[in-house]
């Protein structure tokens, strides 16, 4: 059925995103998503992140214990190949500017001399603005075979893997 499952999951996300411009997913220029999706044929699996959505594979290592294997790699617009991508197309990447002179959290996509958009991420599906500005829906692949002692696969947006943890409560009764 699928002489390359690789490229099409990579089709997939460019037609993902120009379905979503054409029918109105979209409803403002400054909407877009990161998505991580897979194929799991036989023994293989190939994982497919546009953005900063990620996948790790949990293995049982050595002493029996949970080992994370990254699957994906973020798309962050400070990463070199990205960042020449974008600033190629007119966009800059810095640091937002809370205050005069005081920049704060993570790089971001931006029109240059301006303030917008701001996205924190170098790929997206639907985010026409950011689109004008070097940010692709191009998504990136990998081939991964199932071994041993493979034991969980976890895909989750950044809002779980950028969480800072706080203060454990103590339970004891």
């Amino acid at each position: 059925m699928f002489s390359d499952p690789a490229a099409a999951l990579k089709d997939s996300s460019i037609h993902v995103n120009a379905k979503m411009h054409i029918d109105g997913t979209c409803r403002t220029n400054y909407s877009g998503t990161t998505a991580c999706y897979g194929l799991v044929i036989g023994n293989k699996l190939i994982m497919a992140n546009v953005g900063d959505s990620r996948a790790i594979l949990g293995r049982r290592g050595r002493w029996n214990r949970m080992e994370a294997m990254d699957l994906t790699v973020d798309h962050k617009p400070e990463d070199p190949e990205e960042r020449v991508r974008i600033e190629y197309s007119g966009g800059a990447v810095a640091q937002q500017e809370y205050d005069p002179g005081q920049f704060e959290g993570p790089f971001r996509v931006f029109r240059a001399g301006t303030s917008a958009p701001g996205l924190a991420m170098s790929r997206s599906l639907g985010d026409l603005e950011a689109e004008k500005v070097g940010v692709i829906p191009d998504a990136d692949t990998s081939t991964w075979e199932f071994k041993r002692g493979d034991e969980l696969l976890l895909i989750a947006s950044d809002g779980l893997w950028e969480v800072r943890p706080g203060p454990v409560a103590n339970t004891h009764v």
